[in-house]
């Protein structure tokens, strides 16, 4: 076939200019549906080779085997189980730590972006790290193992106890009160304890367990509760009743009953309600609890985690002179 027509020379098709890359691939990633990544098909699809490769340097991906890959961070299509389910599937491992708790539906104070994982020592001898994925080896009992959806989780006890043994002692307070309000027997907790008592951070965790308290209601009480503990504040009574006269009207965080004084956490979640005035309420019953010629201390996350700890502790301090003095005048 002649490439002339009239004189002039007839172009051949060529590809359009946009066609090594329809999308990036982290755009791609970010609507991906799938539980594993194929980098001939990812590559196909978007022509961003460089971006995979990236993706795989940062920690985007994870390569499991010859072509096939698995995101480590969530996108809107990818939940947390279908995440975990993928991850143990390639690592031969299980979810632990505060995945294992989320998965439970534990309370933590610091949701980590990586999924983590504990494989047994026996299988491996190596961990793996990256930003979305921490991959340990330590040993891993039956009675240690549970199962969610199919995916092999740790237990909750043995969830709290690695946090407890990891992180800093209010994130596992806050995971140990959870748990505990969520029902698990504090035996449990003791026993996971006595299997682990000679690896690392076990003294610690063994702190945690003894201060765990299941009337604690949130996390910010929690952290309250440690702030209060570390700056040598008295022990509070927790979730106690106030009224006139006997009556159970009012129930408080926390009762100093020598210092006649409540300590309030007010987490903003006690104020999101469409269907009431939250804060008039709230003034209303300190107004009560001010009659009965009680001190009432507040405080929120940024007592607990911004300002210096002692700044609490002397607000409380304060209002126990206070109550002294109205003790004694009274």
């Amino acid at each position: 076939m002649a490439w002339w027509t009239c004189g002039q020379r007839e172009r051949r098709p060529t590809r359009s200019r946009d066609h090594r890359a329809v999308t990036t691939f982290t755009e791609w990633l970010s609507t991906y549906g799938g539980e594993t990544v194929r980098r001939s098909t990812a590559c196909a699809e978007t022509g961003d080779d460089a971006g995979f490769r990236r993706a795989v340097r940062s920690g985007l991906v994870v390569r499991v085997a010859k072509d096939l890959y698995v995101p480590t961070v969530a996108t809107p299509t990818v939940d947390l189980l279908r995440r975990a389910r993928s991850l143990t599937d390639a690592f031969g491992a299980v979810v632990s730590n505060t995945s294992a708790a989320q998965l439970h539906g534990v309370t933590t104070l610091r949701c980590c972006p990586a999924i983590h994982l504990t494989r047994d020592p026996a299988d491996s001898a190596v961990g793996y790290r990256t930003p979305g994925v921490d991959l340990r080896l330590a040993s891993l009992p039956l009675e240690h193992l549970a199962d969610i959806g199919g995916v092999p989780v740790v237990t909750i006890a043995r969830a709290v106890v690695d946090i407890a043994r990891t992180r800093p002692f209010v994130d596992g307070v806050v995971a140990a009160d959870a748990a505990l309000r969520a029902g698990l027997d504090r035996r449990l907790l003791e026993a996971v304890l006595a299997d682990c008592a000679r690896w690392p951070g076990i003294r610690g965790a063994r702190a945690v367990v003894a201060f765990a308290d299941p009337l604690t209601e949130s996390a910010l009480e929690s952290a309250g509760r440690v702030l209060m503990h570390r700056t040598g504040l008295p022990r509070p009574t927790l979730q106690h009743w106030l009224g006139r006269d006997g009556e159970r009207r009012h129930r408080v965080d926390f009762w100093f009953p020598e210092q006649r004084t409540v300590g309030e956490a007010d987490g903003l979640e006690k104020y999101r309600s469409a269907e009431r005035d939250v804060a008039q309420e709230q003034q209303d019953r300190d107004a009560e609890l001010s009659d009965l010629d009680l001190e009432i201390v507040h405080f929120g996350w940024a007592d607990c985690f911004v300002r210096p700890p002692e700044r609490l502790a002397a607000r409380f301090r304060r209002a126990f002179a206070r109550a002294e003095r109205h003790r004694r005048t009274g």
